[in-house]
């Protein structure tokens, strides 16, 4: 019985090989696209769970305020550390494995025998940085307590940059000049030449670009920086002086660390910063001390101050208000959240032109079965007037429709191969949060094996007015006919 079903299939779709064709091609094209969008919601998932792993034991400590809102957060933030906290933490080795300052480095350009490269984002960092993010060396050394205190020009550059900038190494010992977006378009002539030169620097190492949980820790900065600077030796506050180097806050020079904790020791490292800072003055009183006030997600927050307690609120700070000094952590909540609300969005929008898709297919699949009906009516009498009953006929012409579908679904779990990579470096990293972590770029063998029965189940669904319709036919009609 199954055979001759699968021969009658193999019939059918041999009668009208290009309708044929044209469906599967339809019902491929559904298929791809279902599965590439399931796929790519699956391995986001799997990608945040994997990064929420990586990050259990990293706390990002930020000196600020913070109010959270329904719509996102609000954050005032300044500079709270100083180099006695990063050798407090380090003594304290039940709790502590490494500590290193940080600082995003926006819209920098670097400069090679003249050609200027924009670099999206860097970092400014000291010597832990290398054990709390956990990458390779690949040439060089990374960056020492002597850069820092000697302020000196140096970076560590990613593999793939030093590819770029240089092309084949050895890169250890080359020079680039490094100089802030603005810092260029500040000082630049009217004909574009630049009366101040960039800033040398020399590369002292390279990392490897193998993803190791330096992923993880890009998505608390965005992006997993490409250069990084010790933080004495920012480019930006050598253009902001002018001339030479300007120096810090010479009381609290640092408004971020990042410490890595001992296993399941985050929480009372925490609670440890937090007692440490917790006696400070506030930022208003520090000498030369700046803030910045942050905003993210979406809505509107309204930033009402030290001890707000606004419907919504949520303000950070120690219990002792007058202080004003206090902390903030990091949260992968936020990030999760960010994540799913751009998810939602993004299902919705590709989900409905998927979900046009396979209705178009299916109705291919409705209009093809008509016509096989229609063609095979003489056939369909003579097997009633041998004997075939009415449910033997709709069940024949149900599993045609269902395995031309499945043949369709077949090709299309192949062509998402080719199309998921396409989407994850076009749609998705634009409309996706997928640059923010690393998303696998291969479809997922469930959402295949998803693909092919759904697309079996809306063949039979939609081949099954048709297979009613050849049910119909009277043996009697038939028999006068011949």
């Amino acid at each position: 019985m199954t055979s001759h079903l699968f021969k009658s299939a193999w019939i059918n779709m041999s009668r009208r090989p290009m309708q044929s064709i044209l469906t599967i091609i339809q019902v491929a094209l559904a298929v791809a696209c279902m599965v590439s969008v399931a796929s790519y919601r699956m391995n986001v998932s799997t990608a945040v769970d994997r990064f929420k792993s990586c990050t259990d034991d990293i706390v990002i400590a930020m000196g600020g305020m913070e109010k959270r809102t329904e719509g996102g957060y609000m954050r005032n933030m300044y500079n709270i550390f100083d180099d006695d906290d990063i050798a407090q933490l380090n003594a304290e080795v039940s709790l502590v494995e490494s500590v290193t300052v940080y600082e995003d480095m926006w819209d920098i350009e670097a400069d090679v025998d003249g050609t200027l490269y924009r670099i999206g984002l860097g970092a400014l960092v000291g010597p832990g940085y290398q054990d709390v993010v956990g990458f390779d060396m690949i040439e060089g050394n990374f960056i020492t307590d002597v850069d820092m205190k000697a302020q000196s020009r140096v970076v560590v550059i990613s593999e793939a940059l030093a590819k770029i900038l240089f092309g084949e190494g050895p890169y250890v010992g080359r020079t680039l000049g490094i100089m802030p977006v603005w810092a260029r378009r500040s000082f630049a002539n009217e004909d574009g030449a630049m009366p101040v030169a960039p800033t040398e620097y020399h590369v002292i190492g390279v990392y490897s670009n193998s993803k190791t949980s330096t992923s993880a820790m890009s998505s608390y900065t965005g992006m997993h920086p490409a250069i990084l600077c010790p933080l004495t030796s920012d480019p930006n506050q050598i253009y902001s002086s002018g001339q030479g180097w300007l120096c810090m806050d010479e009381e609290y020079p640092y408004g971020t660390l990042m410490i890595k904790a001992a296993p399941g020791k985050a929480a009372a490292v925490r609670d440890r910063i937090v007692a440490m800072v917790s006696g400070r003055p506030s930022p208003d009183s520090l000498s030369g001390s700046s803030g910045s006030m942050v905003v993210m997600g979406g809505g509107s927050a309204e930033f009402d101050g030290p001890g707000s307690d606004g419907e919504g609120s949520d303000w950070y700070s120690p219990p002792d208000e007058e202080s004003g000094a206090s902390v903030i952590f990091e949260r992968t909540d936020d990030l999760e959240q960010m994540i799913g609300s751009s998810m939602t969005k993004m299902t919705l929008l590709l989900g409905g032109a998927t979900l046009i898709a396979i209705i178009v297919s299916a109705l291919g699949i409705q209009s093809a079965m008509m016509v096989n009906v229609t063609e095979r009516t003489r056939e369909i009498g003579l097997r009633r007037v041998l004997g075939a009953s009415r449910r033997v006929v709709v069940v024949q012409f149900t599993v045609d429709a269902m395995i031309l579908a499945a043949v369709g679904g077949g090709f299309g779990g192949l062509l998402s191969f080719a199309l998921y990579p396409y989407l994850m470096n076009s749609v998705f990293s634009s409309m996706g949060p997928g640059w923010l972590l690393d998303v696998s770029a291969r479809p997922v063998g469930w959402a295949i094996l998803a693909g092919i029965v759904l697309a079996a189940a809306v063949g039979a669904l939609f081949g099954a007015i048709p297979a009613a319709q050849a049910a119909r036919v009277q043996p009697a009609d038939i028999v006068r006919e011949l």
